[in-house]
Protein backbone atom coordinates (compact mmCIF):
# COMPACT_ATOMS: atom_id res chain seq x y z
CA UNK A 1 0.00 0.00 0.00
CA UNK A 2 2.89 2.11 0.80
CA UNK A 3 4.47 2.03 -2.64
CA UNK A 4 0.96 3.03 -4.18
CA UNK A 5 0.67 6.02 -2.13
CA UNK A 6 4.18 7.25 -2.86
CA UNK A 7 3.82 6.38 -6.94
CA UNK A 8 0.92 8.63 -6.95
CA UNK A 9 2.19 11.83 -5.05
CA UNK A 10 4.69 11.31 -7.64
CA UNK A 11 2.51 11.52 -9.89
CA UNK A 12 0.50 14.85 -8.52
CA UNK A 13 4.12 16.00 -8.10
CA UNK A 14 5.16 15.66 -11.66
CA UNK A 15 1.68 16.79 -13.07
CA UNK A 16 1.85 19.99 -10.81
CA UNK A 17 5.17 20.81 -11.89
CA UNK A 18 4.15 20.39 -15.57
CA UNK A 19 1.35 22.88 -15.22
CA UNK A 20 3.43 25.86 -13.37
CA UNK A 21 6.10 25.43 -15.32
CA UNK A 22 3.41 25.56 -18.90
CA UNK A 23 2.01 28.63 -17.12
CA UNK A 24 5.10 30.33 -16.29
CA UNK A 25 6.37 29.56 -20.10
CA UNK A 26 2.94 31.24 -21.75
CA UNK A 27 2.93 33.53 -18.89
CA UNK A 28 2.70 37.81 -20.39
CA UNK A 29 3.03 39.95 -17.63
CA UNK A 30 -0.13 42.43 -17.92
CA UNK A 31 2.55 45.63 -18.07
CA UNK A 32 3.89 44.64 -21.27
CA UNK A 33 0.86 44.61 -22.85
CA UNK A 34 0.22 48.49 -21.37
CA UNK A 35 3.60 49.39 -22.89
CA UNK A 36 4.46 50.95 -25.98
CA UNK A 37 6.72 47.87 -27.61
CA UNK A 38 9.71 49.54 -30.04
CA UNK A 39 9.89 49.53 -33.59
CA UNK A 40 11.91 46.92 -35.26
CA UNK A 41 14.89 48.00 -37.33
CA UNK A 42 14.24 51.07 -36.19
CA UNK A 43 17.16 53.02 -37.72
CA UNK A 44 17.19 51.27 -41.13
CA UNK A 45 13.57 52.65 -41.20
CA UNK A 46 15.09 55.93 -39.92
CA UNK A 47 17.76 56.34 -42.34
CA UNK A 48 14.78 55.72 -45.10
CA UNK A 49 12.98 58.47 -43.86
CA UNK A 50 15.54 61.25 -44.09
CA UNK A 51 13.92 63.33 -46.53
CA UNK A 52 10.66 63.05 -45.29
CA UNK A 53 8.28 63.99 -42.32
CA UNK A 54 7.89 61.84 -39.94
CA UNK A 55 6.82 61.26 -36.22
CA UNK A 56 9.29 59.54 -33.04
CA UNK A 57 6.90 58.45 -30.20
CA UNK A 58 9.40 57.74 -27.14
CA UNK A 59 8.34 55.52 -24.36
CA UNK A 60 9.65 53.93 -21.54
CA UNK A 61 7.88 50.73 -19.76
CA UNK A 62 6.45 51.06 -16.93
CA UNK A 63 5.59 54.93 -17.56
CA UNK A 64 2.81 55.98 -16.17
CA UNK A 65 2.54 59.03 -18.73
CA UNK A 66 3.23 56.67 -21.29
CA UNK A 67 0.80 53.75 -20.54
CA UNK A 68 -1.81 57.33 -20.12
CA UNK A 69 -1.87 58.07 -23.79
CA UNK A 70 -0.69 54.84 -25.43
CA UNK A 71 -4.39 54.61 -26.63
CA UNK A 72 -4.63 58.13 -27.51
CA UNK A 73 -1.67 57.48 -29.33
CA UNK A 74 -2.60 54.44 -31.26
CA UNK A 75 -5.96 55.80 -32.25
CA UNK A 76 -3.81 59.14 -33.74
CA UNK A 77 -1.41 56.83 -35.80
CA UNK A 78 -4.25 54.81 -37.32
CA UNK A 79 -5.79 57.63 -38.71
CA UNK A 80 -2.47 59.35 -39.80
CA UNK A 81 -0.95 58.89 -42.80
CA UNK A 82 2.81 60.03 -41.28
CA UNK A 83 5.03 57.80 -40.99
CA UNK A 84 5.45 57.35 -37.08
CA UNK A 85 8.09 55.28 -35.38
CA UNK A 86 7.76 54.08 -31.25
CA UNK A 87 11.81 54.50 -29.76
CA UNK A 88 11.95 52.69 -26.33
CA UNK A 89 14.23 55.08 -24.49
CA UNK A 90 15.92 52.55 -22.09
CA UNK A 91 17.03 50.47 -25.80
CA UNK A 92 20.49 51.33 -27.69
CA UNK A 93 19.11 52.99 -30.11
CA UNK A 94 16.62 54.99 -27.76
CA UNK A 95 19.12 55.90 -25.65
CA UNK A 96 21.21 57.75 -28.86
CA UNK A 97 17.95 58.92 -29.77
CA UNK A 98 17.60 60.51 -26.89
CA UNK A 99 21.02 62.11 -26.75
CA UNK A 100 21.06 63.55 -30.22
CA UNK A 101 17.29 65.33 -29.68
CA UNK A 102 17.97 65.84 -25.84
CA UNK A 103 14.58 64.12 -24.90
CA UNK A 104 13.90 64.88 -21.21
CA UNK A 105 10.76 62.69 -20.62
CA UNK A 106 9.87 59.56 -21.97
CA UNK A 107 6.64 60.82 -22.53
CA UNK A 108 7.68 62.56 -25.60
CA UNK A 109 7.01 62.70 -29.64
CA UNK A 110 9.14 64.06 -31.55
CA UNK A 111 8.55 65.17 -35.50
CA UNK A 112 10.87 65.31 -37.74
CA UNK A 113 10.58 67.16 -41.33
CA UNK A 114 13.13 68.05 -43.72
CA UNK A 115 16.08 68.22 -41.02
CA UNK A 116 14.21 70.84 -38.77
CA UNK A 117 12.14 68.82 -35.70
CA UNK A 118 9.62 69.49 -32.73
CA UNK A 119 9.69 68.38 -29.41
CA UNK A 120 6.48 67.59 -27.63
CA UNK A 121 5.20 65.95 -24.16
CA UNK A 122 1.71 63.68 -25.21
CA UNK A 123 1.18 63.19 -21.22
CA UNK A 124 1.19 65.22 -17.96
CA UNK A 125 -0.14 65.59 -14.60
CA UNK A 126 -3.55 67.51 -15.25
CA UNK A 127 -6.02 68.56 -11.92
CA UNK A 128 -3.89 65.74 -10.38
CA UNK A 129 -4.60 63.10 -12.78
CA UNK A 130 -1.47 61.88 -15.55
CA UNK A 131 -3.00 62.37 -18.60
CA UNK A 132 -2.73 62.87 -22.29
CA UNK A 133 -2.43 66.03 -24.30
CA UNK A 134 -4.68 65.79 -26.96
CA UNK A 135 -3.37 68.56 -28.70
CA UNK A 136 0.14 67.66 -28.79
CA UNK A 137 -0.39 64.19 -30.18
CA UNK A 138 -3.31 65.91 -32.54
CA UNK A 139 -0.62 68.38 -33.52
CA UNK A 140 2.30 65.86 -34.43
CA UNK A 141 0.01 63.18 -36.33
CA UNK A 142 -2.68 65.57 -37.51
CA UNK A 143 -1.07 67.78 -38.89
Amino acid sequence: MRKKSTWIVGVLLVSVGVAIMGALFFYKPSMSQRDFVETPQLYQKLNQEKSKKFVLVFFKKGCPYCRSAKDEIASAIKQSDIPVYIVNTESKTGKNLVNHFGIKYASTITVLDSGKFKILPYADKIDGKIRPIKSNIKQALGE
